[in-house]
């Protein structure tokens, strides 16, 4: 938009001049938002002591040697895709569980001796957009996502959490489980669980889409995500998807960017390959 490629309108009004009116630059923004059940655990796991600072000591001393120990973790050590209902015709809810918890001071995180899971909504109805603060390149640009705008999107979400619920009280918990200490057990009735989820509902980090592939009036990039209107510019990047996928964004850009990297350098596209394994919705 800086370069004066994008809704024309827009443009104008921060006084750049229009060299391509492309309407879809910025809109269709999309992203999958978040909520945090946090439950305290019954047993001491040696993850819960690793912010103490010979821990974190001897945690590092580990990996550096033998690559092995708790800094091999991402954390999230399992996680499952559901669905929220018996409706949907494809999970639309993802699951991360955590064997820690945590909670912010300032700008500080302590771990507790506690475990969390991730209620991630996978294929959000709700659109956002990106735009211009100002024509200064330096300024950040407004980006406005519309969680939960839609009202399937928010009857995906309590769903979501009530099945987040009815997972940790199974029997395989019980030695585990204690107080839930997000939100806590007093959030009982839909009205409460939907505050709960206004109020706590962040950001997955998966932005995407808001300069999507297509052929409509919205389309900002062809099948050769070459920018509709310009000469010799792509996009390459999680931007062109038209719609977000039921996942991490991390594979698929490194598999657009492959194939990108192929129309430039004008290869043909690789055969398929069967992959032996599959995954089981």
């Amino acid at each position: 938009m800086l370069s004066g490629i994008g809704p024309s309108k827009h443009l104008k009004d921060h006084g750049i001049n229009v060299h391509v009116d492309l309407p879809g630059v910025g809109q269709n923004l999309q992203d999958h938002s978040s909520i945090i059940l946090q439950y305290a655990c019954k047993k001491s796991f040696p993850i819960h002591k690793v912010n103490q600072p010979h821990r974190k000591l001897a945690t590092g001393i580990q990996w550096v040697f033998t690559k092995k120990g708790i800094a091999t973790s991402n954390i999230w050590e399992a996680g499952g895709l559901i669905r929220s209902s018996s409706k949907a015709k494809y999970p639309d809810i993802q699951y991360h569980f955590g064997p820690v918890g945590f909670e912010y001071n300032g700008d500080k995180i302590s771990i507790l001796q506690a475990f969390a899971i991730h209620v991630d909504q996978l294929r959000p109805r709700s659109r956002g957009q990106v735009t211009l603060r100002s024509a200064n390149p330096l300024d950040k640009p407004l980006m406005t996502f519309n969680y939960l705008q839609h009202p399937e999107d928010l009857t995906e979400m309590v769903n979501g959490f009530k099945k987040a619920r009815e997972l940790i009280s199974q029997p395989s918990f019980d030695e585990f489980r204690g107080i839930e200490l997000t939100p806590g057990p007093q959030i009982q009735t839909d009205k409460q669980i939907i505050e709960f989820i206004k109020s706590a509902a962040e950001t997955d980090y998966h932005p995407c889409c808001s300069c999507a592939m297509g052929n409509g009036d919205m389309a900002v990039v062809d099948d050769q995500m070459k920018v509709r209107g310009v000469e010799k510019l792509r996009v390459v990047d999680a931007s062109v998807m038209p719609q977000i996928i039921s996942g991490n964004l991390n594979a698929p850009t490194q598999m657009i960017a492959a194939r990108a990297a192929d129309m430039i350098l004008e290869r043909e596209q690789l055969s398929p390959i069967k992959a032996n394994f599959a995954f089981d919705s």
